[in-house]
């Protein structure tokens, strides 16, 4: 009986045992990065000091950066910038952000938040730049003499001429922290001024499509709010005005209820300090090059833009019993942020092929062919002659079924899975 069950069993296993082994990966979900653990290097920096960081396995966009310090007696102003690269590379423009520290600031973290937020790429390397002015040098950087503490970057200090590492004090890395928000696809188009509140609770911004391909988000800045602000922001198209009016009111439209809703995402907003807020949306939009489309807000967030006309190709709305452009009244643009997939582009021919004429058929893959001189097949029904990629004549067929057969048959009696009568 075990011997009748053994030759299938194994046959089973077989292409089992014969897999390759497959590595479980884990992904990379953090938000934020950098060193934290611990800080027994307390760095009075005459210069400048830079802490390198390599970027998650995905696309992020910056939104803040924090260093710790130690201390200051008399107060100091603590200045950052990024660099794509080591420190020696030169800064990305908007990245730069300065807080001023009170005097009797002790032990705490300082929040720098640029100006411009920019998209990180995926695994790279990046540079953020610390200078402190201090009359007194009373400040101090608080930094980290256990290199596995942070394994992804280094902590360096320049001494007017030169950077080395480890930084001042044998720091390997400083105690830092850059704060980065998971975006689906790349920055397009954006308008990035966020210094004039709005305080209307319907409002829009016109953009035009820099790619061909999906949008993915749209990014607004948020001044803070005081509690949760229920928004929902809509992508409309704009081939009759912006058609997302709604049906009858001046509520933006459900996409079932009309066709000019493209995509729309809610979020809960609940912070009090600035910073960028993410509309991702599960059903992404499909947008083309020179087109323009509509991002219409429902709800008021704190939403903040510019009262100069930064935006050029396009403009800030509001909504009372109509679309109205702002026009200054208080903004001509708000703060936003496109995040776009760009579709592929078709693979073209090798070079020097020559083009099919017009309805002709493709041949298959691998086939070989005719010379322009080759005479076509004989349509005669007699037998051809072998070819090894043809099928095989009907003889050979029924000779090699018979063979097959009767050696299954031979092999099930010797194991005992057909027994003789």
């Amino acid at each position: 009986m075990r011997r009748r069950f053994l030759l299938p069993a194994m046959a089973l296993l077989l292409p089992l045992l014969l897999a390759p082994a497959v590595a479980a990966t884990s992904g990379q979900t953090a938000d934020s990065l950098g060193q934290t653990v611990g800080w027994n290097v307390a760095i009075s920096p005459t210069n400048l000091l830079a802490q390198t960081f390599t970027t998650p396995n995905k696309v992020e966009r910056l939104d803040y950066i924090e260093v710790f310090l130690h201390g200051s007696t008399n107060g100091a102003v603590v200045d950052a910038w990024v660099k794509a690269g080591a420190p020696a590379t030169t800064g990305i423009a908007g990245t730069d952000a300065t807080v001023n520290v009170g005097a009797g600031f002790t032990n705490n973290w300082v929040t720098l938040t640029p100006a411009t937020s920019i998209t990180l790429a995926a695994n790279s390397q990046y540079s953020v730049m610390f200078r402190v002015t201090d009359a007194t040098n009373t400040t101090t950087v608080a930094g980290e003499n256990h290199a596995e503490y942070y394994p992804d970057g280094a902590a360096y200090g320049y001494d007017g001429a030169t950077w080395t590492t480890p930084a001042p004090g044998d720091s390997q890395d400083l105690a830092f922290q850059v704060f980065m928000s998971p975006v689906p696809g790349t920055t397009d188009q954006h308008q990035n001024a966020h210094g004039t509140p709005i305080g209307i609770s319907v409002t829009a911004q016109t953009f035009v499509a820099g790619v061909t391909g999906t949008l993915n988000a749209v990014s607004l800045w948020s001044a803070g709010t005081d509690g949760t602000q229920n928004v929902t922001v809509e992508i409309c198209s704009t081939a009759n005005g912006i058609d997302c009016a709604g049906p009858a009111s001046g509520v933006v439209a459900n996409p079932a209820l009309d066709p000019g809703v493209l995509a729309s995402a809610a979020v809960g907003v609940n912070h009090g300090d600035g910073q960028w807020t993410d509309f991702v949306f599960s059903s992404p939009p499909s947008i083309v090059a020179g087109t323009m489309y509509a991002i219409v807000v429902l709800g008021d967030a704190g939403w903040s833009g510019v009262a100069s006309n930064a935006y050029g190709p396009g403009v800030g709305f509001f909504y009372e019993a109509g679309w109205s452009s702002m026009n200054g009244a208080p903004v001509f643009d708000l703060a936003f942020q496109t995040f776009v997939t760009a579709a592929a582009l078709p693979t073209p021919p090798p070079s020097g092929a020559t083009p099919l004429p017009s309805g002709a058929t493709p041949l298959p893959s691998g086939a070989t062919p005719l010379p322009s001189t080759a005479t076509p097949p004989p349509t005669s029904t007699g037998a051809a002659a072998a070819d090894s990629g043809g099928p095989a004549p009907l003889p050979t067929l029924l000779t090699l079924t018979v063979a097959l057969s009767t050696a299954a048959i031979v092999l099930a009696r010797r194991y005992g899975i057909i027994s003789r009568r």
